[in-house]
């Protein structure tokens, strides 16, 4: 795979069993958490299998709202000026 899904973040967890992926809308990305001794070709082709759910994932992700003065915040299906 040449190419990845999205922007993606790497992390070593001791916890973990299994290499996971998940999205995270706080930073936009998918992260993939790999084992201690996991190697990253595995965490690539999980990423590889799972590209398509990534990308619509990642496009299903609504766009962070700055809390400046005229943003409008939706909240409830209503949208509210930030004064």
């Amino acid at each position: 795979m040449n190419e990845l899904p999205g922007p993606v973040e790497w992390r070593r967890s001791a916890r973990a069993r299994y290499v996971s992926l998940r999205i995270d809308a706080r930073i936009g990305a998918v992260v993939v958490t790999l084992p201690p001794r996991a190697r990253r070709q595995t965490g690539l082709a999980l990423l590889a299998e799972h590209a398509a759910w990534v990308r619509e994932s990642l496009a299903a992700l609504t766009p962070a709202v700055r809390f400046v003065p005229g943003a409008k915040l939706p909240i409830g299906g209503v949208d509210y000026a930030i004064t």
